[in-house]
């Protein structure tokens, strides 16, 4: 298939899309939520090999389908598999936070420093979809960590309207503004980084992550200052959720 038309947060109709909650899924329209699976993984794919991201997840709201879904491409018991997790909801396990750049494909663009939890449990109707079979998994607990358990968190933050934007604070982004893309925190942080082309390293390919040039820091502010901010948006304080064994889900 062709290259799937992911929404872009910097389109403001794709924008006001992602920041909209989407709505839980009628499981007994079966044949349509089959279709709706089989979308999203064939959409995966395709990103997948296009910026060699593995794993990776996509979110219905990303391809304009405001549905409680979204696709995980991983590797279960040393097996690559691709999942579609449908009404799902979320348990953060323990206290362990990775603080890292976090991607997303609606904001290629750019990364973020993102915190998140790396063990949850996330119940969800589960589906199995291998080439053009789509099979139901029943309604199932599992516990992920890492880089999975990363991915999750931030595609149920896509079902909940929220997008990387919302983990930078209110005072860092116009400091960012302000500076042009200059400012950076006490520790030497920028607020953002962008992803350059994928380097080569011994047999792996990995993304580098680099500072942003000026022209990207430029077109960055601008829209940061242009419609990103004048979109009003509820106070947001993602720590809110790292406590032990808290249920988080809309």
């Amino acid at each position: 298939m062709g290259t799937p038309h992911i929404l872009d947060i910097s389109n403001e109709k794709d924008m006001r899309t992602l920041i909209t909650p989407s709505t839980p899924v009628d499981l007994e329209d079966r044949a349509s939520v089959k279709v709706s699976c089989m979308q999203l993984v064939q959409a995966l794919y395709t990103l997948i090999q296009k910026n060699h991201a593995k794993p990776a997840g996509l979110s219905a709201i990303q391809l304009g389908i405001p549905q409680q879904m979204f696709a995980l491409h991983s590797h279960i018991k040393g097996k690559p598999v691709c999942l579609v997790f449908v009404n799902p909801e979320l348990r953060i396990i323990g206290n362990d936070v990775a603080d890292d750049w976090a991607g997303c494909f609606s904001i290629d663009f750019l990364r973020v420093r993102v915190p998140r939890p790396t063990k949850i449990r996330i119940t969800a109707n589960i589906f199995k979809v291998d080439g053009t079979t789509c099979a139901s998994l029943g309604r199932q607990a599992w516990h992920m960590t890492d880089a999975d358990a990363l991915i999750v968190q931030h595609e149920v933050d896509h079902l909940k309207g929220v997008v990387t934007l919302d983990y930078v604070p209110a005072t860092e982004l116009r400091a960012f503004i302000a500076t042009k893309g200059l400012w950076q925190d006490p520790q030497g942080h920028s607020v953002f980084n962008v992803p350059q082309a994928y380097r080569q390293q011994g047999r792996k390919t990995k993304m580098i992550n680099e500072p942003l040039a000026q022209d990207q820091l430029d077109t960055l502010s601008s829209f940061l200052r242009l419609t990103w901010c004048r979109i009003p948006r509820p106070a947001f304080d993602p720590r809110r959720f790292f406590s032990n064994d808290v249920d988080y889900y809309l």
